[in-house]
């Protein structure tokens, strides 16, 4: 007797395809437990102040009675006390009032700020994430269609919703972007090219580089400031979204000058 074994060839997928699926599945995931972080911050924030309020009103019923005792021991006194001194009474107990209500505002204003602005910060970063994926034009320039392609779908999976893709073999000026991205995996994107489009640009764009590093010529070393360095999909990403909101603050602190 014999028995034979047959065992499912696996599906000949090369390494780089796994990687880049892994990366995007990564992505999906990050961007997933943002959103749900997001709803749980907004729901811890509505129910702490719904708690917040009622201890609130609380405290003020309270108050509102001890001072309604006080109103009352006022008009048994007035009954005793000459006018002058009853109106001192009415007065104080008028004035404790608005002292007591002025130090509870203030220290649950206090309380409500220390506990709630870790997680406004929070809020406020994934908000202007938001924004600037809905909003912000992205210029893709890759100097191979393969590299295109994989960017526009790339980009379009992270949630970008404006972006433009182009290939080109020289430079060749386009419209004005919120960002400018360099493809150069298969290095099809000269450094003089690249130079071509950091010296066309304003004193204080910036750009994004995916694929490695480049090197540039002695004379053009001080344009890598401008340059922001992505090796995988995740950091590219981040490149992106930090760059973006970069040029938002910069633009805001010009305007104020």
């Amino acid at each position: 007797m014999f028995s034979i074994s047959v065992h499912a060839k696996e599906p000949n997928v090369p390494l780089s395809d796994r990687v880049q699926q892994l990366e995007i599945y990564n992505q999906e995931i990050l961007q997933k437990k943002v959103e749900n972080l997001e709803k749980e911050i907004n729901l811890g924030l509505q129910k702490k102040q719904q708690e917040l309020d009622k201890k609130f009103t609380e405290k003020e019923n309270e108050i509102d009675d001890k001072l309604a005792l006080l109103n009352t021991l006022a008009i048994v006194s007035g009954f005793l006390l000459a006018a002058g001194i009853i109106n001192l009474v009415y007065q104080f107990g008028w004035g404790l009032k608005k002292l007591a209500e002025k130090t509870l505002k203030e220290k649950l204003q206090t309380h409500l700020f220390e506990n709630t602005q870790s997680l406004m910060d929070l809020v406020n970063n994934q908000r202007a994430e938001s924004k600037v994926k809905k909003e912000k034009l992205i210029r893709v320039v890759s100097g191979s269609e393969e590299e295109t392609e994989i960017m526009r779908s790339l980009l379009q999976r992270m949630g970008f919703k404006k972006v433009e893709c182009a290939t080109v073999e020289v430079y060749i000026p386009f419209p004005t972007s919120d960002l400018l991205i360099f493809c150069n995996f298969k290095k099809g994107l000269s450094a003089e090219m690249i130079i071509n489009y950091l010296e066309d640009s304003n004193q204080d764009d910036v750009f994004v580089y995916y694929g490695g590093r480049i090197d540039l010529p002695a004379d053009s070393i001080h344009y890598q400031e401008k340059l922001n360095y992505a090796n995988t999909r995740f950091t590219v990403y981040h490149q992106i979204i930090n760059t973006l909101i970069f040029k938002d603050i910069l633009k805001e602190q010009m305007q104020e000058v």
